[in-house]
Formats: C-alpha cells, structure tokens, sequence
C-alpha cells in the first residue's frame, strides 16, 4: 500500500479501495461518499476539487466539502 501523502486523484484513490467521507462546510454535515458515484467521468480530478462538485443531503448548499479520504490500512487524508 503506498503512502496517501502520494494520492492526489480520485482514480488513484479509487484503485486502492479507499473510502470517502465530506463534511458540509455550511451545516458540518458528515456522510460517507458511495465510491460507485465516485466512477462517473466529472470527479476523475484532483481529490482537493471534489468538495466543490457535491451538494450536501442535510443542508441542500453546495459549498466546498472537507474530504477525508481513508486505506483500506488505516491511513487518513484530509483535503
């Protein structure tokens, strides 16, 4: 397993199995991110600009989620 300091992309961190949690900037809202969405073409980017492209369930705001991104081996990322 390599280092997350290393993974910057959603697809690199889809090829590891990681999960992904946001956190609603807005409202402080936190929800797992179902990885299956995660494979649709638009979030294939930077993992920092993933925030920017989901709306939170609770609030409704789409303001820049905090995205945590976590191994399969226990290491944690925040973006």
């Amino acid at each position: 397993m390599p280092s997350i300091a290393n993974i910057e992309t959603v697809r690199d961190a889809l090829a590891y199995e990681a999960g992904f949690e946001a956190q609603c900037r807005s409202c402080g809202h936190r929800a797992a991110v179902p990885s299956t969405r995660l494979h649709e073409p638009r979030f294939a980017g930077a993992i920092a600009g993933l925030g920017h492209h989901l709306r939170c369930t609770r609030c409704g705001r789409k303001t820049g989620a905090i995205i945590t991104v976590t191994l399969p081996d226990g290491q944690t990322r925040t973006y």
